[in-house]
């Protein structure tokens, strides 16, 4: 399923809008279903979001378990960036 992040928050600032895009990707994992994340309309995320939705959900469920389930799309130079990086650190 792809699901367009500007449809579920309104940006990607806070640890609240990362919670949600959690709690999505989480019962994604949880079914073993694959989950497209779409950040087409996105300019830019934040730590606290990164850390409340892909951290926790690598925290929770593990780097190779969120890499084989969630695919990431629609993403421009300082978001992947900023994934890369903070799931990079996470799966060292």
């Amino acid at each position: 399923m792809v699901m367009r992040v500007k449809n579920l928050v309104d940006n990607c600032d806070t640890n609240d809008q990362g919670t949600v895009v959690y709690n999505l990707a989480a019962s994604f994992i949880r079914k073993n279903m694959l989950l497209t994340l779409d950040f087409s309309g996105v300019s830019n995320i934040t730590s606290s979001f990164v850390n409340s939705s892909f951290v926790q959900l690598a925290d929770d469920f593990g780097y190779d378990k969120v890499k084989s389930t969630i695919v990431i799309k629609g993403v421009n130079r300082q978001i992947a960036n900023i994934l890369r990086n903070r799931m990079t650190r996470m799966a060292a």
